[in-house]
């Protein structure tokens, strides 16, 4: 493990909550796919009830969707390792052993 790995354990709790999230995003989106377009469909049958129906399926089922994204971007987040920082200073690139620029 290196300086920017992040430890085992944060490892698999990322993978869990990638798991978790995904699941959660895969399933109530179609879901959600689904019942939009079935009410866009009826909406040809019933045009007022169109606007009220898709904010019922935002709310239902939008906002479990948007929580199961950023599980799994938390989760992403966490297996990443950390960015390196840099001790030197970098504005100077020279060739001579003088480091003169």
């Amino acid at each position: 493990m290196t300086a920017g790995e992040p430890s085992p354990e944060l490892k698999f709790i990322g993978g869990a909550l990638m798991a978790v999230g995904g699941l959660i995003a895969a399933l109530c989106g179609t879901c959600t796919v689904i019942f939009a377009g079935a009410s866009i469909m009826d909406s040809f049958r019933h045009p007022g009830d169109l606007p009220s129906i898709l904010l019922l399926v935002g709310a239902v089922g939008g906002l479990p969707t948007l929580i199961g994204v950023l599980l799994f971007r938390w989760g992403r987040r966490l297996r990443r390792p950390t960015a390196p920082t840099r001790g030197g200073d970098l504005a100077v690139f020279s060739d001579d052993a003088g480091g003169k620029p």
